[in-house]
């Protein structure tokens, strides 16, 4: 069945405290690359709508296969979700992607593999006519991973704020086959990030190599830093190549550390990763 695939990868990740789409999920992952290897595993080409400034998930995305992605940037992100699922609606009729269905997918939900998304395309492909299929959890609830049929595009690319296309799905008359799931819970904050990669043993990943300096003491929280768990991650222009790092001893809000890299895009996603392997590697956290 050919099926195109939409990523929805644009949220803030306020609550986090950085961005969460580019923490480790496995060796050499990131939760946004494992989303759009699975999208890739499943369908003919994968939609991945990005945060406004996206310049670090476009270069997390660098390694999958260009030819097959089509990367969007929402500058209506903080308005809900619904803008991404209208963006991608509109991406595949105003550059005529076609395909049988449209299989809309979060990027942060670690229980997401390819087994259920094939569970989800077989159950759509055997309905006939169906408007969608839908993932559906033990409380009743409908909810994304869902495919759709092409010809709702039209009513979805006008989606607004939040909605998504739960309203269209929930409408009288509408045909939807559910596929139940057990757990479609999403990361919210570094603690649900934790649990999940220590269950999936995402924190045995080995450590990059850090230079650690002394404990200054005094060392002020800088501006335009990231808070990933224990960790300040702060990227500045006068800093070389690599991670250097001082462990802290009177920082107040449970700051452990301070990690420093320079501006390179590839140097603040090493930061990023290097700061997430070691508060993941906390204990009694």
């Amino acid at each position: 069945m050919n099926v195109m695939v939409a990523v929805l990868a644009a949220g803030s990740g306020r609550r986090f405290g950085a961005p969460k789409l580019l923490m480790p999920a496995g060796e050499g992952e990131v939760l946004l690359t494992r989303a759009a290897s699975l999208g890739l595993s499943v369908g003919e080409r994968v939609i991945c709508v990005l945060p406004p400034d996206a310049d670090l998930h476009v270069a997390a995305l660098e390694g999958l296969p260009g030819d097959r992605l089509l990367l969007l940037s929402n500058p209506d992100a903080a308005q809900g979700m619904g803008t991404s699922v209208a963006m991608a609606a509109t991406a595949c009729l105003s550059q005529g992607l076609h395909s049988e269905g449209l299989l809309i997918m979060p990027a942060d939900v670690p229980t997401l593999d390819r087994r259920l998304l094939l569970r989800l395309i077989e159950a759509f492909a055997a309905s006939d006519g169906c408007d969608a299929a839908a993932a559906l959890d033990p409380q009743g609830r409908l909810l994304a991973p869902a495919i759709l049929r092409p010809g709702l595009l039209p009513e979805i690319a006008r989606l607004r704020r939040d909605a998504g296309a739960r309203d269209i799905l929930r409408r009288p008359g509408s045909r939807v086959v559910p596929v139940a799931i057990q757990d479609m819970s999403d990361i919210d904050d570094f603690d649900g990030y934790r649990r999940w990669a220590r269950r999936l043993g995402w924190d045995r990943e080995r450590l990059p190599e850090i230079a650690w300096q002394a404990d200054s003491g005094a060392l002020p929280p800088p501006d335009g830093q990231w808070r990933v768990g224990a960790t300040l991650a702060v990227s500045y222009a006068g800093h070389g190549p690599g991670v250097s790092g001082v462990r802290m001893a009177t920082m107040s809000r449970g700051v452990r550390r301070v990690l420093f890299a320079g501006e390179g895009t590839r140097d603040r996603l090493g930061l990023l990763r290097a700061a997430a392997l070691l508060s993941l590697g906390d204990e009694n956290c």
